[in-house]
């Protein structure tokens, strides 16, 4: 019995099968953000025309670019929210009581 709840706790030595077909998930997965992320920053001059494409396979390029977009600002939104919270709670006005 103890060797069986050892082998369970134990690591075993080397990648397993899963993460084998894990690894090429992530490296695509990163390949695509950084793709994105290129892709986002291209220079933009004002007024001057987007290209956008209609074609159903230019589709996920534009999800991905929105996704990326929506964590970039959910990211910004929890910075904000614990600098601006911690700071507040350090100001002695948030602390005292409402003299109305």
């Amino acid at each position: 019995m103890q060797r069986h709840l050892l082998r369970a706790v134990l690591p075993r030595e080397g990648p397993n099968r899963w993460d084998l077909v894990l690894l090429p998930m992530v490296i695509a997965g990163l390949f695509m953000v950084v793709l994105g992320a290129q892709r986002m920053a291209a220079p933009y001059a004002a007024g001057a025309p987007l290209s956008v494409s209609l074609d159903p396979a230019a589709l996920p390029g534009y999800t991905l670019q929105t996704v990326l977009r929506m964590a970039l600002a959910m990211a910004a939104s929890v910075v904000f929210t614990f600098t601006y919270g911690s700071l507040a709670a350090w100001q002695p006005r948030a602390n005292a009581p409402d003299a109305s």
